[in-house]
């Protein structure tokens, strides 16, 4: 039996997860800071023994709490409410300091870490599809992931961590509170700009059941490459 650790398990894509592991039986322990009590994804998920949920962020959750952790899942960012430098500097410095803790963890448990990534750090070519694209972000959400990822690479290397990075699309039925919100803040710097970019973005989408068959792959460690980017239909 696996145990699984999913950050930011109260989103949409974080009970997606939750529900098929724990169907499966796994044990899941689920991180993020949201009140379980009429939260409609953990109430339907209810209270199973295969679901451990703690409503605490990554910076106070006690992770001497958690034993036997094979995979985790990171979904948990957050986003500057302004477009202040300030805050920016402030949101990419505390998800640094997460990842640090999360990558500390891994290497104790000897887990490897999956990181959820977006396409958006291609930027906005109207050609995601080609081969040998490399990163360039065009907005602010693509920035922060791509961002994240260097924060995963490095701290995972120091502490010799396995990971890897799934860069995809938007799930089709799920909404990305992080991505709405990055979009947000963009608009009030370059508004036409940005909704082009949002445009192309929306047009790649990936079902509920591939997203999950992929994170299904990965657990298998069917994967050898740190970086997969899942294309999906327009």
């Amino acid at each position: 039996m696996k145990n699984i650790l999913i950050t930011g398990a109260a989103g949409e894509l974080g009970i997606l997860l939750c529900n098929e592991f724990i169907n499966r039986e796994m044990d899941v322990y689920g991180i993020d800071h949201a009140e379980r009590d009429g939260h409609i994804g953990l109430d339907l998920i209810g209270r199973n023994a295969f679901f451990h949920f703690y409503n605490q962020s990554i910076e106070e959750v006690d992770w001497e709490e958690f034993e036997h952790i094979d995979s985790i899942f990171h979904l948990a960012q957050t986003f500057p409410e302004t477009n202040e430098l300030s805050e920016l500097k402030s949101v990419i410095q505390q998800h640094q300091r997460n990842m640090k803790k999360v990558a500390q963890f891994a290497a104790e448990q000897n887990s490897r870490i999956i990181l959820v990534s977006t396409m958006d750090v291609y930027g906005n070519e109207d050609e995601p599809t080609q081969a040998d694209r490399s990163p360039k972000p065009a907005n602010l959400y693509g920035t922060l992931m791509l961002t994240e990822e260097t924060f995963l690479s490095e701290a995972a290397e120091h502490h010799e961590v396995i990971y890897h990075i799934m860069r995809i699309p938007n799930v089709s039925g799920c909404s990305n509170p992080i991505m709405e919100g990055c979009y947000t803040i963009d608009k009030l710097e370059k508004a036409g700009e940005m909704d082009h970019n949002r445009e192309i973005s929306n047009n790649f989408t990936i079902t509920k059941e591939r997203f999950i068959m992929s994170c299904n792959q990965l657990l298998k460690g069917s994967q050898s490459e740190k970086i997969t980017t899942f294309y999906g239909k327009t």
